[in-house]
């Protein structure tokens, strides 16, 4: 079976085109993630709300869609995180574009680390914060793993609450910023009339009118 290739066009440069292929995957991969995201966290937080004003609620539906909530969240920052990445290499290649939102990167860092977290509750912190447990020694010069923890505010990670997720990210980086950015590279890779097709600036009747007219 032959290998399919995507085809680059003639005299491209291929370093940048494949990073612009990238960034645009990425970018439109976040912007799915996000509606995953947001159709999931709503349906958490109307049970979460109930639960709290001792409506009757199964604990098991509350679980299952803080779970869900959870995981959708996980998947958004895992995209988001990999447009940042191709954002940051597609600037460097072509002078265009934003600098890298570091705020990304951190949440990244510390969920990516949870397993080297300590839990006091749904509250994760850095291990060596917590009473009764010094801090290990380093085994490398390199970064020590579950330092991220350390930049988010407070130096701890709460998990146990919904609260605010549709607005923010685990509660902390702006649902709106993450689009926006993704927004503006989704279809970077495309030029003119693909573009415009792409992002809904034209409709079926404006192409059958540019027929028509010829």
């Amino acid at each position: 079976m032959d290998r399919y290739e995507f085809e680059l066009g003639e005299g491209a440069d291929d370093q940048v085109s494949v990073v612009t292929e990238m960034l645009a995957t990425w970018s439109r991969q976040t912007m799915a993630d996000l509606d995953d995201y947001l159709a999931a966290v709503k349906p958490a937080q109307v049970l979460a709300r109930a639960a709290e004003v001792d409506d009757p609620v199964d604990d098991r539906d509350l679980r299952k869609s803080h779970e869900k909530a959870w995981v959708c969240g996980y998947r958004l920052l895992m995209s988001a995180f990999q447009r940042e990445r191709w954002q940051k290499v597609h600037r460097e290649l072509t002078g265009v574009g934003e600098e890298e939102m570091e705020a990304i990167r951190v949440l990244r860092n510390a969920i990516e680390h949870l397993d080297d977290l300590q839990f006091e509750g749904w509250v994760a912190r850095p291990k060596s914060a917590v009473a009764g447990n010094p801090p290990k020694q380093k085994k490398s010069a390199g970064p020590k793993r579950g330092a991220a923890i350390n930049h988010l505010p407070g130096a701890q990670l709460f998990l146990g609450s919904v609260y605010r997720y549709n607005t923010h990210l685990f509660g902390l980086i702006p649902i709106d910023t993450i689009k926006d950015r993704a927004r503006r590279t989704a279809y970077v890779d495309l030029t003119g009339e693909e573009r415009g097709w792409a992002e809904g600036e034209w409709e079926p009747s404006d192409i059958e009118a540019g027929i028509d007219d010829r």
